[in-house]
Formats: C-alpha cells, sequence, structure tokens
C-alpha cells in the first residue's frame, strides 16, 4: 500500500473538504483531424494507465487517516461521443460547439477518489477524420509535467498498436511511490526540514494580499473561475529578453517583478505573497514520472524603499533562486508553523499566482494525422487572480485567470490592459522608479478624466444668496417664507407662518442692530438662536451687514461654542432671550439682542447701508472637528455658496413656490444650508420644527411633513432610520440622504417609502455636497454617484497618480464649491488644499481623507474613512462592510462595529439575539471579519448632527485567559469533548475554546470527523469545523443534523 506524499494528503483533504469543488482537476483536450480508430485508442490508453500507478489509485480513509489503495491493473472505458452522427446537424461549426459543451461537462465534474481511478478519457467525433480528445486527471495523481508525459506516450503506443506492434515503451525506472519513499526518507526529510527552516524564515509575517474586489469576498472561497486572453507583442518580449540577459536571469523573473508591481498598485501594499508552480522533479529519473511532483511556491514580493525597477527584478531574482532550491516545501507543516489563521475566504499564504509556460512546437497527433490544442476555458480558479504567459514558437499569450465570486470581465480585462501598459514602461525606463510606471493605458486616463468631471455649471442672476433671496421678496412678498412650528421672535409657542415681506424686514432689523455694534463688512458674527424664525432671520441678517455668519447651536457643548466664538474672532454674537441663558459662562463676546425684530416690514425702509457681500466674500464659517480632536473653522465664499445651490437645484429640484422643505438639520451641521437657502433663493417654504421635535422619536416629523406637505427632506442615514420606524411613508417627498454612509437595507426602505430619493456626499471643505446618486428602485448596491455641476473629483494614490477604475483611492475635490480654506490656519489649509494639476494655474483641489473608487458604470463608491480602516490578525477590514452584514441579521435595527484593542465588536439595536446574529455572520463574512462578540443595545450613540458616535460605543469588560473551566459536559458535548481530548492530546478543552487555538490543522480534523461519525452516527461535512470550531457550535451542529 502506497504512502501518500504530503502535497497528495493536502490534495485529499481539500477534495473532503468540497467534494464538488473541481478546480484540481488537469485536463489535456486535442482536436485531431486525419484516420483514427477509436479500439486502438482505447488499448493505448489502458497500456499507458496500467504502466503508471498514480493513474491506478484510489483513495480511502481510516479514522481520518488517508489510505492509497493502488489496483494491479486498471482498464479506463474510452467514452466515445458520436457528434455527427443521426439527429446531429451537419453544420462543422455547430459540431465543434456541441464539442466545447461536452468537454466542459467532464473537465467540471469532479472525482469520487475513493470510488475508482481518478482519470477518465473520452474521444468525441465531429467527422469521419475530425475528432477531439479529452483526458482528464485529478491533480493528486498527475500534474502539468505528467500532462506533456502521458501525450507522448500515448502517441507512442498508438502508433506501434496501429501497425500490431507491442508497446515501444520500456519499463519505468522510478516510480511515483519511488519519489514518494524518497520524500519522506531519511534523505527527503532532513532536506523537507532545511526547506521548512527556509520558508519559515521566508514567510513568517507575511500579510495576505488585499487587492480591491468587484463583489464581496464570501466566507467560503469561490473556485468558479474567467479567463481573459491578451497577446504580448513580438517587439515587447525581446525588450524583456534583453533586459532579463542584462540581468543574468530568465524573462519569468522580469515577467514576475512587473506582475508584483502591477499588484502593489492595485492593493497599495509593498508586502505580499505570489504562487508559482515548480515541478519538483529535481533528479533526471523523475523526468518520466507521472504523479504529483509538482508543488506551488510562495514568492514574497519586496517593493520597499522604492525600487528601480532594475533593483527589483535583482530582488525577485535572488528569492526565485532561493524559492527553487528550496521548492520541496511540506506545506502543511509550514501552515502551522507559520500559524497561518484559518480562512476559508482564500487561498493561505499567497492569493495569486504567476506562471510562464512554455509551448512545444511539436503538436500532438496519432498515426499519420495532425493535431492541435483545443483551448478550453474550464471555469475553474485556484486563487483569486492569476497570471500565466504561454510563450510559443510564433505567439506569446497573457491568460489572466480569476474567481468570479470576486471580480467581473471588465476588471479582468482592464488588469490584462494594464499589465502590458506597464511592461512597457518598466522595460523602457528599468532605471526610474518601479512604483512610478505608467499602469493606466491612455484610454482608461481619458474615460477617469471624463468620470469624474461634473456637467459644467449653469449660472443664474444673482452673485449672492442674499441677492436672490432680495430679489425674491420683493417679486413676492406676500408668500410663506418660513412655516414655524415653535416658538418665535416672542418665544409664543405656536405655529407661526412667515412671509417674505415679514423675514425681509427681520433681517434688515437684524443688519440694523449689527451695524450699530459696529460690524463691519468681513467680520464674523456668531449666530447663537435656538430653531425659530428670528434664527434663519439672524442668517441672512448678518450677510446684510456684510459680515459671515458662524452658526452655533445653544444644544452643542459649550466648551465648543467657546472654542469656535475666540478662535473665530466673531466681532459679537447674536442671542435671543430663550438662549442667552445657553451662552457659556466665561463668554467674553458682545451679545446682540434679536428680540423684536419683526417690528416694522417696509421693504423700502430695509435697504442696506453699505455695499452688498460679493462673490468673493465669507458666507459662512463653520467648525469641523477633525482627527486631532480640536474643531477648525471653514470659511466658505458666497461665490462657493451659490454655485452649489445651482448645482443640487438642477440635481434634486426643490425651487419655485411649489417646493416645501423641511428644516430638520442643526444649524451648525454645514447641510442645513441647502434646505435654507434652496428655497428661500427661489420662491419656496421652509418648514421649521421646534428643538422638541427635531430630536424626538420622529412622530412628530413624519406628522409635520404630512401635514405641512413637505417635497424635500434630508437627513443622515441614522435620522432616516429613526423617521421610517416612526412610520413615515411619503410617496410624494424627494428625500436627500447624506452625512454619513448609507447602509443597503435603509437605502432600498427609503426608496420604497419616498417618491424619489437621492444619496449626496460632500465635505464641509467643498460647500455641503459634491456628488449625487439617485436610487434606483430596490438598488442592488449603494453609490455616492458622479459630481454635481461645476465639480471635480479625482481618485487619486498615495504618489498623487489617477488610480484605476475599481482601485480604491483618496478622492480630492475641486471646482466652484471649493471652500476658501480653514480659518487662521494657513499652514493646515496648505496641507489639505493642494494644487490642482488638472485645472487652471493656481487651482486647488481638496483631500477629503475618504476612501473611494470607481466602479466600471461610472458611479463612485465610498469605501469609508481612510482613518476607519482596522486590522484584524493581519486583515484589512473595513467597519463599514461589517456594519453592513450586522444590519441583514432578522430583527436589527441600526448596527455599528468598533476595534477594542484585538477584539471586533459589533453593536446592534433592535430584538435580535447576539448569538443567533454572530451566527448570521459566520455565513456572510470571512472568519477574521466575524465580531468576536456581538453587543446589544438600547440605540446606537449619535452626534446632534444625527450621525453615528463611534467613539461612544461603550468598550468590553476585559476577559482573563487561562486553563479552561472544569464543565459538566451531557450529551452530544459530553462525547464531542472526549473525542476532542483524544485526538488533541489534552485533558480537557472549554465549551468555547477553538480549535485551531488548540493545534488543529488538516489531519486533526479528519480524525475528529471520522470519530464523530463512528460514535455519533453523523457523517458531519468538514467544513463545520472551519464554521463553528468549538465544542459548543459543533455539538450543535451534530443535534441538528442527527
Amino acid at each position: 500500500m502506497p504512502e501518500l506524499s504530503p502535497h497528495q494528503e493536502r490534495l485529499w483533504f481539500l477534495q473532503q473538504l468540497d467534494p464538488e469543488d473541481a478546480s484540481y482537476n488537469i485536463f489535456w483536450v486535442h482536436r485531431l483531424h486525419g484516420a483514427l480508430d477509436p479500439a486502438v485508442l482505447g488499448r493505448a490508453l489502458d497500456e499507458v494507465v496500467s504502466r503508471h500507478e498514480t493513474l491506478r489509485t484510489h483513495y480511502t480513509e481510516t479514522d481520518g487517516v488517508p489510505l492509497a489503495r493502488t489496483d494491479p491493473s486498471t482498464t479506463i472505458a474510452l467514452e466515445l461521443v458520436d457528434l455527427d452522427g443521426p439527429g446531429h446537424a451537419p453544420d462543422p461549426g455547430a459540431a465543434l460547439r456541441a464539442a466545447h459543451t461536452e468537454v466542459l461537462s467532464r473537465v467540471r465534474r469532479p472525482f469520487d477518489l475513493a470510488a475508482g481511478a481518478p482519470v477518465r478519457a473520452t474521444l468525441l467525433r465531429l467527422a469521419p477524420q475530425d475528432h477531439v480528445l479529452c483526458v482528464v486527471v485529478h491533480h493528486i495523481a498527475a500534474d502539468g509535467w505528467s500532462i506533456r508525459v502521458l501525450g507522448a506516450e500515448i502517441a507512442h503506443v498508438y502508433e506501434a498498436y496501429a501497425e500490431g506492434k507491442p508497446s515501444p515503451l520500456a519499463p519505468l525506472a522510478h516510480t511515483h511511490g519511488d519519489y514518494t519513499a524518497e520524500l519522506l526518507g531519511p534523505e527527503g526529510r532532513a532536506r523537507s526540514r532545511a526547506a521548512l527552516d527556509h520558508w519559515t524564515g521566508e514567510l513568517t509575517g507575511a500579510p495576505d494580499l488585499e487587492l480591491p474586489t468587484d463583489l464581496p469576498r464570501a466566507p467560503v472561497r469561490v473556485s468558479t473561475g474567467g479567463l481573459h486572453k491578451t497577446e504580448l507583442p513580438t517587439a515587447l518580449l525581446a525588450d524583456i529578453d534583453k533586459l532579463a540577459r542584462a540581468h543574468r536571469c530568465t524573462a519569468f523573473m522580469v515577467l514576475l517583478a512587473a506582475w508584483q508591481v502591477l499588484l502593489a498598485r492595485h492593493s497599495g501594499q509593498l508586502d505580499f505573497c505570489v504562487g508559482t508552480p515548480v515541478a519538483g522533479r529535481t533528479r533526471v529519473e523523475h523526468e518520466e514520472v507521472v504523479g504529483c511532483l509538482a508543488t506551488t511556491v510562495a514568492l514574497r514580493a519586496d517593493l520597499s524603499g522604492d525600487p528601480s525597477f532594475d533593483a527589483l527584478v535583482d530582488r525577485v531574482r535572488s528569492r526565485t533562486l532561493a524559492a527553487f532550491t528550496h521548492q520541496h516545501m511540506p506545506f502543511a507543516e509550514l501552515l502551522g508553523r507559520l500559524e497561518v489563521a484559518r480562512d476559508r475566504s482564500r487561498t493561505p499564504v499567497y492569493q495569486t499566482m504567476f506562471a510562464l509556460q512554455h509551448i512545444d512546437s511539436d503538436g500532438f497527433a496519432l498515426g499519420g494525422g495532425s493535431g492541435d490544442v483545443l483551448e478550453i476555458d474550464y471555469g475553474q480558479a485556484k486563487c483569486d487572480l492569476a497570471m500565466e504567459v504561454w510563450r510559443g514558437p510564433g505567439r506569446t499569450e497573457c491568460h489572466l485567470s480569476w474567481s468570479t465570486g470576486l471580480f467581473t470581465a471588465d476588471t479582468a480585462r482592464r488588469v490584462s490592459e494594464r499589465y502590458l501598459t506597464l511592461l512597457r514602461s518598466l522595460v523602457s525606463a528599468p532605471d526610474a522608479p518601479a512604483l512610478d510606471a505608467d499602469l493606466l493605458p491612455e484610454p482608461e486616463r481619458a474615460e477617469l478624466l471624463l468620470l469624474g468631471d461634473g456637467p459644467a455649471l449653469t449660472a443664474t442672476a444673482g452673485a449672492t444668496a442674499l441677492d436672490r433671496f432680495l430679489v425674491q421678496a420683493r417679486a413676492t412678498p406676500d408668500a410663506p417664507a418660513l412655516d414655524a412650528s415653535g416658538g418665535d421672535c416672542h418665544g409664543a409657542a405656536e405655529r407661526s407662518v412667515v412671509s417674505y415681506r415679514a423675514l425681509d424686514g427681520m433681517s434688515a432689523e437684524i443688519a440694523r442692530r449689527l451695524r450699530a455694534h459696529g460690524v463691519a463688512p468681513g467680520d464674523v458674527v456668531g449666530v447663537f438662536v435656538e430653531r425659530s424664525p428670528a434664527l434663519i432671520a439672524a442668517l441672512l441678517g448678518v450677510w446684510r451687514a456684510g459680515a459671515a455668519y458662524l452658526p452655533l447651536d445653544p444644544r452643542y457643548a459649550a466648551t465648543r461654542t467657546s472654542l469656535a466664538l475666540e478662535d473665530s474672532g466673531a466681532r459679537c454674537v447674536l442671542v435671543s432671550s430663550a438662549s442667552a441663558d445657553r451662552l457659556p459662562q466665561d463668554c467674553a463676546t458682545p451679545q446682540v439682542r434679536v428680540d423684536g425684530c419683526e417690528t416694522g416690514h417696509d421693504l423700502r425702509s430695509r435697504a442696506l447701508d453699505g455695499p452688498p457681500p460679493g462673490a468673493q466674500d465669507t458666507a459662512y464659517v463653520l467648525y469641523t472637528s477633525g482627527s486631532t480632536g480640536r474643531p477648525k473653522g471653514v470659511a466658505v465664499a458666497h461665490g462657493a455658496l451659490t454655485a452649489f445651490l445651482d448645482a443640487t437645484a438642477s440635481l434634486v429640484g426643490g425651487t419655485g413656490p411649489e417646493a416645501t422643505w423641511l428644516g430638520l438639520t442643526s444649524v451648525s451641521f454645514d447641510i442645513s444650508g441647502l434646505e435654507t437657502h434652496l428655497p428661500l433663493t427661489t420662491g419656496g417654504r421652509l418648514v421649521l420644527p421646534d428643538e422638541e421635535q427635531a430630536a424626538g422619536d420622529g412622530t412628530d416629523l413624519a406628522r409635520l411633513a404630512r401635514e405641512r406637505a413637505v417635497t424635500h427632506l434630508q437627513a443622515t442615514p441614522t435620522g432616516w432610520q429613526v423617521l421610517l420606524a416612526a412610520g413615515l411613508h411619503a410617496p410624494r417627498i424627494t428625500a436627500l440622504v447624506g452625512g454619513e454612509a448609507l447602509p443597503l437595507p435603509v437605502a432600498r426602505e427609503l426608496r420604497a417609502r419616498t417618491g424619489r430619493a437621492v444619496n449626496l456626499y460632500g465635505p464641509t471643505e467643498t460647500t455641503i455636497w459634491s456628488s449625487g446618486w439617485e436610487l434606483p428602485p430596490d438598488p442592488p448596491h449603494v453609490l455616492i454617484g458622479t459630481a454635481i455641476p461645476g465639480t471635480r473629483l479625482r481618485v487619486l494614490d498615495r504618489r498623487g497618480r489617477l488610480c484605476p477604475i475599481g482601485v480604491p483611492g483618496e478622492l480630492f475635490i475641486g471646482g466652484a464649491g471649493l471652500s476658501q480654506g480653514y480659518l487662521r490656519r494657513p499652514a493646515l489649509t496648505a496641507d489639505r488644499f493642494v494644487p490642482n494639476p488638472w485645472g487652471a494655474p493656481g487651482a486647488r483641489m481638496y483631500r477629503t481623507g475618504d476612501l473611494v473608487r470607481h466602479r466600471a458604470d461610472g458611479g463612485l463608491e465610498f469605501l469609508g474613512r481612510l482613518d476607519d480602516q482596522v486590522k484584524v490578525r493581519g486583515h484589512r477590514i473595513e467597519l463599514g462592510e461589517v456594519e453592513a452584514a450586522l444590519r441583514t441579521a432578522p430583527q436589527v435595527r441600526a448596527a455599528a462595529a468598533r476595534l477594542h484593542g484585538d477584539t471586533l465588536v459589533g453593536y446592534v439595536t433592535g430584538d435580535a439575539d447576539p448569538a443567533a446574529v454572530r451566527a448570521h455572520l459566520v455565513a456572510l463574512l470571512p472568519g477574521y471579519a466575524v465580531p468576536t462578540t456581538v453587543v446589544r443595545l438600547d440605540a446606537l450613540p449619535t452626534t446632534l448632527n444625527g450621525k453615528l458616535d463611534r467613539s461612544a460605543l461603550p468598550a468590553l469588560a476585559p476577559t482573563r485567559a487561562g486553563e479552561p473551566a472544569a464543565v459538566a459536559y451531557e450529551g452530544t458535548a459530553a462525547e464531542m469533548h472526549a473525542i476532542w481530548c483524544e485526538v488533541l492530546g489534552v485533558d480537557a478543552v472549554g465549551p468555547d475554546e477553538d480549535l485551531f487555538d488548540l493545534g488543529g490543522h488538516s489531519l486533526v480534523i479528519s480524525r475528529i470527523a471520522a470519530r464523530v461519525r463512528d460514535r455519533l452516527g453523523v457523517d458531519l461535512p468538514l467544513h463545520a469545523y472551519f464554521d463553528t470550531p468549538t465544542i459548543t457550535g459543533l455539538s450543535r451542529a451534530v443535534e441538528e443534523l442527527a
């Protein structure tokens, strides 16, 4: 009974893990022209199969240990399929298409390794002298080299048998059994130990390659794949060969170095591994062996220090030669040494591969006929992304295979085109920094610039929002401007409808008071007034006095108010009798009252004393929190605000006498500028809830929206969840949502319960919103869309270059909405507002700190803040992705995630059971992205702006590690505990201890599974040991199947 090599053991385990996986099928398909005798071919196949023991071996197991059983002789029935007989179309093209279908069905059919020989063959007849031969072998029995051996032997034996001669093949001097015995013998084990030491030192700490994907990574790796082929031009290949000679290396090493540069540019990583196959035939006698000798070694990429391409090729050469020296790597043992975390969503150590294959000039043929390879895309992928360069005598092609569970065909096409562009750039200037090489083909570069530019801005009359309001007040003086539900200037708690005439008069009176206090053009005036008509009048009054307003919400912390007033150098602060007592006690800024501002509505008496503010003058200063924790004042010019209002009106409407906006947002949140100024500059109406209504559970707001016939309502996703939970159903409302990432479930519900929904994105520094995306019915995903008119969006990498489509980068924004920068902070302004190489001389653009990417359909996808990315056990995780998965769990209303130290914690609201939520996530997320703990809260903490306050999520109580406490197991759990202790060789295991943390690996799992099957009578699928690797989880799984 032959022993299995370590590589065979791993392949056997992978087949047990997923018996339907056909990705380890190796196939060989040729189209044969000329006379062919199927009977002779069948005899030749049987002769070759009987010659090689691996083709006569099937694999069973005892107590979870795989056993190889080789039959003395085996015949494989050559399957004959006639595609030229009755019932088949005479069209040769149709016959060939049918042959492709037949071949695919056979190469995609998995083998049952325990039931029979791991090889099958099919002959398809297309015409009397036109056939297709398909031979499929499982990788446990053969490798790529073996296929070439089989082809040559089949041809030789067929030719002899056709002439009535015996087989010309001499007996094998060396078999796969001999190879395995050498490998497992003293010398072989010594070589393996040396290789293991080498690879442990080489690969310890190597991170996974985190390529940006089109689709979310599933908890279990998807093995279905696609294939894209691109010709590598002859002239470029000649340049590659020339560079290889200069470095005394092979073309493989140059091509691999370029592949590493491409992966680094896509992932942003400088350290990762690339797998490459090696033949494993280090001795001459191995050359005729059919078996699983080939293996894959992991070549660690090192692009640190900004190397030139010359330097990188030398690094690759050195590492590749060392890898080939230590190619006999016992992979399973290596994984144990490296303590690689279990993760069924990806291949361990390397997630991408590279290979250079040479195509012989002599094709396969039988008898006196001719033959050629029939290329088949069998739709399987062994890893995330793999590049194979096939070099033939007259043509060289790049074959990119990809996992269809991660990437689209469009992305594969683009990656292939970028690889060729990168190769040209690298070999033309090998002494330049490799990471500076051109990656983007010119058509894609032009496409990116087009995608990032918003439509031209159509200017309307009026340089400022104040100009437009005054024009409107004169045009429709008696039309309603404000509809307030709470206190007016007298503090009366009743509905107050204020006309444009009245609002104009109120603002003019406030302007008069400010001028009397010495306010001059260019000053900053604080506005510290509760939600009321006086608040809106105060904003307009500050403008009429030629100053910029500083909006201060009385509900905000006193320290923030004090800082803003002091830092801005505010000339004074507007207050009401209701808000004055809420000013900080140490406030030294002079106060001006707004009480009584409603007296006198004669428009003619309210003319401005001085010149009106211009487009370049500051309209408002708004303080936002930064990464340092100290708020900073953003100064926005009148021209930027006017441009924004024009651009947004073209996207969402909301203008004219039919428009009614609900003014829900705090005045200290910049998005309030849209709901305040757009209706008041175009003849619309602003409905203003009082503070109690705005801060309530949404019931009053939903009622107010219905009773006041609101047409436009703007809120954060968190705010919309409150409104939707309160029963808001408004088929005539245009819903505007922004300020934080929009969860997909909220997006779908919002779109279903409103007439129209638009997701908006933009930082304060670029004037409220910069992009928008109208949600389609039942949206499949959420985007932040495209640039609004007058705006330019650029997605750039760390070196300021355009990121390819699909590749994440930082979002930079330029255009008409760009603010003036940070008040009194020139260094910070210079750091965040950088030169715009795509704009006019002197143009600038704002660095948002947000991670986004262009999608192939043109929209931008928001991926989170650059500082919101966390790492868990070496894996890069987007908290937004975890939160999106949490929200899909039944009975979860809202969700958040946060990293506490090394522990990822999920938070949910609603009636969901935390344990059930975590179990739900196991089926959606890779293991490393599943929160260790899920905590249920009554409500998620939010800021006054309605955004999630992640920093306020409660920390967990510390836990103490140690020996497992004594547990009285019963029933299934008691038997499971006994099995674990036997196999692991321990006395006790805690109910929630992780099998892999206790030293579990593939052989341990196989042994536990075998004993579970024998003792508990349940054939638990092997993936269950990865999904729930605890005694509690596995016991539950057994009971569910029993």
